[in-house]
């Protein structure tokens, strides 16, 4: 049975450590959880919908949509500034009821909680996002680190005194001190067809 999201996050916030509640969270990673922690405390993201509850209809406990977040989350896009839906505000408030009551009832009151830009785990706080996903998380004020470039390996140089002997492709070269006849080409010239019909008919000549 697939855990849903507000399952992994309650797991985590009741491990007893911080290394357990990260190593819960870095277990369990997918795209739908990288969604809502980024959407919750990532400070380039805006929502825009109002805070606070939002009146919906419970999914009855045995609907079994644990896993219905998994997929909603790909449309957070249309309730987020900048997120490319050109929608009225009323239709926009309209679709995210209609997602809460599609989820399961801990997944929907996650996402009321993950609109107003926070977790409802007191222990899942976004320093501890934040290192548990290093640089996942945009949060303002902190330097952005550049990545480093990557170093060229180093150029093996031979000893002193020694000259590296590099080999060339290709086909081997003839010795010159072999003397190798040359083997003619083209077709032989009017000379040397009647030389060699010259010296056929001496050959006739003597076997007659």
């Amino acid at each position: 049975m697939i855990r849903s999201i507000s399952e992994i996050l309650k797991m985590a916030h009741m491990a007893e450590t911080k290394e357990a509640k990260i190593a819960v969270l870095r277990d369990n990673i997918s795209k739908a959880l990288t969604t809502i922690l980024i959407s919750a405390y990532d400070d380039r993201v805006e929502w825009l919908l109002p805070p606070g509850l939002v009146p919906f209809k419970v999914m009855p406990e045995d609907s079994d949509q644990e896993g219905r977040l998994y997929q909603e989350s790909k449309k957070l896009y249309m309730f987020l500034k900048d997120g490319g839906s050109d929608i009225t505000q009323l239709r926009r408030e309209m679709l995210f009821i209609q997602l809460l009551e599609s989820l399961d009832k801990r997944d929907a009151f996650l996402m009321i909680a993950v609109k107003d830009k926070k977790l409802p785990y007191s222990t899942l706080t976004r320093e501890l996002i934040d290192e548990a996903f290093p640089n996942m998380l945009y949060i303002e004020g902190r330097p952005v680190q550049e990545p480093t470039p990557d170093k060229p390996a180093p150029v093996e140089e031979p000893p002193v005194g020694e000259v590296k002997q590099v080999k060339k492709k290709g086909r081997p070269r003839k010795n010159p001190s072999v003397n190798t006849p040359k083997r003619p080409r083209g077709r032989p010239r009017k000379k040397e067809i009647s030389k060699i019909v010259q010296d056929n008919q001496e050959i006739m000549n003597k076997l007659g």
